[in-house]
């Protein structure tokens, strides 16, 4: 039986066989005891900092989620200062969106597993996208890639895409100067500005190689005889490629990359929906192939949206 809720923490009788620790998440059983949060399972709350005990039926103090302040969590691998965090198996967090429900965003760096990392939570609005808001993949992509989305505070939108089979952005020709790209969402309609967007992963050329080409996120499709997105604005009015240029690649060796931007301008209209388009651009060697996002790759953005209202 647990005590009354006091300064945001009450305590709970550990379930039989829990195994349990400082900063873990954890879930009410069936029985309304506690055990570890499994992956895609926010739970109620983390365990406190001066938990040691390994008994069955013990008092466990947590710290419920809806309080105030940061929370400490057990991080399950090596996490990027400033990322957001999601719900990963035995009670622990990750940058990997494994699930619909942001937890919140780490305010330091985690090295490895069971890492204490400080989290400042998302509270109350992460738990689904109303229609009005909400992004789809596109078909060309959907049996490629995954796609969360939470509401991360009124009117923000989280996205996340996780590339889990390779996908040709576009044909390129070799022996000169090319700019293509591939719808991955379609956004709702509305006024979207971009708080900040990021594309990390890596990429392989299978014809000729490249020499300092760029990727990034547009509402149009980047095309012609550019070795650059910067002609054309649409091509990166979400992320801007060009920071940082991708370098040279060789043929058929998977080159790594990490694009983020910040600051955004307006994206749409209330009139119409927003693609978003991940573009690319460089000068090819000669040898015909295409440009591919390898599996594993990652696109996240969070956008500041105004719903479309009918008068």
């Amino acid at each position: 039986m647990g005590t009354s809720f006091v300064d945001g923490v009450k305590t709970f009788t550990k379930a039989t066989s829990a195994t349990l620790a400082p900063y873990e998440r954890v879930a009410l059983n069936s029985s309304n005891q506690i055990v570890q949060a499994g992956a895609g399972q926010r739970g109620i709350g983390v365990v406190s900092s001066n938990y040691s005990s390994t008994t069955d039926g013990d008092q466990v103090a947590v710290k419920l989620f809806g309080s105030s302040g940061s929370f400490m969590m057990l991080a399950a691998g090596a996490i990027s200062a400033g990322a957001a965090v999601f719900a990963s198996a035995s009670g622990r967090c990750d940058d990997a969106a494994n699930m619909g429900e942001i937890l919140g965003y780490a305010c330091d760096a985690a090295s490895g597993n069971g890492s204490q990392i400080e989290i400042l939570p998302v509270n109350g609005v992460g738990a689904g996208v109303p229609t009005a808001y909400a992004a789809a993949l596109t078909a060309g992509v959907s049996a490629s890639a995954t796609l969360t989305q939470a509401l991360v505070a009124p009117g923000k939108l989280y996205i996340r895409v996780n590339v889990t089979a390779d996908i040709t952005l576009f044909a390129s020709g070799g022996g000169a100067a090319l700019a293509g790209g591939l719808q991955f969402l379609d956004l709702a309609t509305g006024i979207f500005s971009v708080d900040w967007a990021k594309v990390s992963g890596t990429f392989v050329t299978t014809g000729g190689g490249t020499t300092a080409g760029e990727i990034g996120l547009g509402t149009v499709v980047a095309s012609g005889a550019a070795a650059v997105l910067g002609g054309t604005a649409t091509f990166e009015n979400i992320l801007e490629g060009g920071i940082p240029a991708l370098g040279n690649a060789a043929t058929g060796v998977a080159t790594a990359f990490n694009v983020a931007d910040v600051a955004r301008a307006e994206l749409s209209t209330i009139a119409a929906a927003a693609d978003v388009f991940v573009n690319g651009a460089s000068t090819f060697a000669a040898g015909a192939g295409n440009f591919v996002l390898k599996s594993g790759s990652v696109i996240e953005m969070q956008l500041n949206f105004v719903p479309q209202t009918t008068v």
